[in-house]
């Protein structure tokens, strides 16, 4: 066999291996909040996943692939995969939680609102109440 042919054959039989993803497990750890529901997307391969009610996720990557982990209610964190990374096949990824503090909130009561008037059903609903000790029912 040729020189040629050898190193055809070889290049053929490695350039897959150089592509091919590896699958990587994690955990997202947050403190005092749940951790399920945490968007894991690769932004090289464009693949993604959410995490588990454990925090738990797998996502193929290669080494220097970003990973980006986002929730509503945490700071958004980037992690780029090492070779130590795709080596031990687990990462552990620990998010903050965002705050969201309100200036003002205001109640406002609403009496006559039912579920018509929301438009969740299209029949006037019954008035049922349950008479209580002291409860008068109110007339319509």
């Amino acid at each position: 066999m040729s020189k040629t042919k050898i190193v055809l054959v070889g290049f053929l039989f490695w350039v897959p291996l150089l592509y091919s993803q590896t699958t990587i497990k994690g955990k997202v750890v947050v403190k005092e909040q749940t951790a399920e529901g945490i968007h894991v997307l690769n932004l090289v391969s464009e693949k993604a996943t959410i995490t588990n009610e454990k925090g738990e996720f797998t996502i193929e990557a290669n080494e220097d692939d970003l990973l980006v982990f986002s929730a509503v209610h945490l700071h958004y964190w980037r992690k780029t995969i090492s070779a130590d990374d795709i080596k031990n096949g687990f990462i552990e990824v620990e998010m903050t939680v965002k705050e969201q503090k309100l200036e003002e909130v205001v109640v406002t009561e609403y009496t006559k609102i039912n579920a018509q008037d929301l438009g969740i059903i299209d029949y006037k609903p019954k008035n049922i109440l349950l008479r209580k000790e002291g409860y008068e029912l109110p007339n319509n």
